[in-house]
């Protein structure tokens, strides 16, 4: 399986460092799957799962490259004592992740030492640990009944000494890689929270390799896990969290809010522009990200991971998720504080083909561009 794969990745004239840095795992086990030397993987699950991963990347199936099968005749055997000493191994490695979790993210997640650590974790367990260089995640979020994924794009940036979140209003018109121009919603229809992570990366001229998608559903489920989230509502507002459900009225001030009311906010019109609703579920999604991955809401609400994890579609695990809440959080205790901005530009009309109906775009600011993404994200 791993011969084919390196044929196949040969013929698209694709290296490796390539792959690696698609897929997030290290040369040496792509190289090692592709002689065929599977004893160079730590176990036969995790040599199954990067088969996968790289054949999914190459747009392969477990079944078109008989993955299926061999699983089904991959049985290993091992001596009891040696399956004890995996185990006790396991627990130790356990541990061990477990200090540096806390390390690299509450403690010290910026300091020589640490950068060491993580260093050498990601060249051991390529694809579980965060860097210590500059993270970017783009959140998505989709808060309509339909399932559009195109309500909100924001882009957050967690680095030494810098936090920082740009919203991109979603009829932003820019270009999509490999389809021309557009508005950057329709990078979602097109290829998904990939293609828009890659037309966001070129809009603002630095990679944003992890994404999360959370849908209303998912808001629901993981306001309501967490017990309600801490927001100030700007303004009296009012609408309904389901098509048939009650309406809900929203006074405005600091107060804890319901899944459903999270909804009736992210949805609320209120005569905003494309611009100030980004801004504003923009400064939603933070607090619902950060309250939810503190640390003393994860042991007072556990079922607020599981609803993150269940709820939310991400190429990030839930240690590169608490490890990015924990040092965002650790740089606000600091004293570093979050630098946020909406894409500038400006709102322009547009006729469309069909009946001459009048469509919004939002057109981005060149010349501003530079100085807010220094600001933010860059």
């Amino acid at each position: 399986m791993g011969r084919r794969l390196g044929e196949i990745r040969t013929e698209r004239g694709l290296s490796l460092d390539a792959v690696e840095q698609a897929v997030k795992i290290h040369a040496c086990y792509l190289e090692a799957l592709e002689r065929g030397e599977l004893d160079v993987v730590p176990n036969i699950a995790w040599a199954q799962g990067f088969l996968t991963t790289y054949a999914t990347y190459l747009g392969l199936d477990r079944k078109a490259i008989g993955l299926d099968e061999e699983t089904q005749k991959t049985k290993p055997r091992h001596s009891k004592l040696r399956r004890w000493r995996r185990v006790i191994l396991g627990l130790i490695l356990v541990a061990i992740a477990g200090i540096i979790v806390v390390a690299t993210t509450v403690v010290a997640p910026y300091n020589g030492f640490t950068k060491r650590i993580t260093g050498a974790l990601g060249g051991i367990a390529p694809g579980i640990f965060l860097g210590s260089d500059t993270q970017r995640v783009l959140i998505l979020g989709d808060f309509g009944d339909r399932g559009s994924g195109k309500d909100s794009v924001v882009v957050a940036k967690v680095a030494k000494g810098s936090l920082g979140m740009l919203s991109i209003p979603q009829n932003t018109q820019t270009r999509i890689p490999g389809h021309g121009t557009g508005d950057i919603d329709r990078a979602f229809s097109l290829g998904g929270p990939g293609l828009v992570s890659k037309t966001t990366a070129q809009l603002i001229g630095a990679k944003v390799p992890n994404y999360v998608l959370i849908q209303a559903d998912g808001v629901r489920q993981v306001v309501d896990a967490m017990g309600g989230i801490r927001f100030d509502v700007p303004e009296q507002m009012s609408g309904k969290a389901t098509a048939n459900g009650p309406t809900i009225n929203l006074s405005p001030g600091m107060q804890t809010l319901s899944g459903d009311q999270s909804l009736v906010y992210l949805r609320g019109k209120n005569n905003w522009s494309d611009a100030e609703r980004a801004k504003r579920q923009q400064e939603f999604l933070y607090a619902m990200f950060s309250q939810a991955l503190n640390s003393s809401n994860l042991f007072s609400n556990p079922t607020t991971l599981s609803a993150l994890i269940g709820d939310t579609e991400t190429n990030m695990n839930s240690i590169q998720m608490i490890q990015l809440a924990g040092r965002a959080r650790s740089l606000e205790n600091s004293g570093v504080k979050l630098q946020s901005a909406t894409l500038p530009g400006k709102e322009k009309a547009a006729n469309t083909q069909q009946g001459g109906t009048s469509v919004g775009y939002w057109i981005p600011d060149s010349h501003k561009l530079k100085s807010v993404l220094k600001k933010t994200v860059r």
